[in-house]
């Protein structure tokens, strides 16, 4: 028997979906304060210019990073809603369009990097942060 759609949502529900969201701003705020926590540890470590070099570097690679998430999350998480398909079919399927998505987005920015003059002075830096790229399916 299925719910009926006007009815009113439970005490429990609103008990759940508050807990829910308490979790998930708690998990952006941590994030937020580790990651502005270590980018005031690199930028004090490398100085201006080399600060300078790495943000140029990660700005390079972050226009690259659509190529990573292929697998857009709201397609995968209908799929998974609806259950069309085995959950381990979805994910697997989204696991590896990532990775192949990870891997175009390094090989785009390095290749884009040996293009352009500017660029090609940080190649090696912008090769290790590309690389990053290759841990997206991981983060499914």
């Amino acid at each position: 028997m299925t719910p009926d759609p006007g009815a009113p949502a439970s005490p429990g529900f609103w008990r759940e979906a508050l807990a829910n969201s308490a979790w998930l701003s708690a998990d952006r705020l941590v994030r937020g304060v580790f990651g502005l926590a270590v980018m005031i540890g690199i930028g004090r470590f490398l100085g201006p210019e080399r600060y300078g070099q790495y943000s140029y570097a990660v700005a390079f690679v972050a226009i690259f990073t659509a190529f990573g998430s292929l697998a857009n999350e709201g397609i995968i998480i209908r799929g998974l809603v609806r259950g069309e398909r085995a959950a381990e079919t979805t994910l697997g399927s989204a696991g590896v369009l990532r990775a192949v998505g990870g891997l175009a987005g390094m090989a785009f920015a390095v290749g884009m990097a040996c293009l352009l003059p500017r660029a090609r002075a940080e190649l090696g830096l912008i090769a290790i942060i590309a690389a990053g790229l290759l841990l997206q399916p991981f983060d499914l």
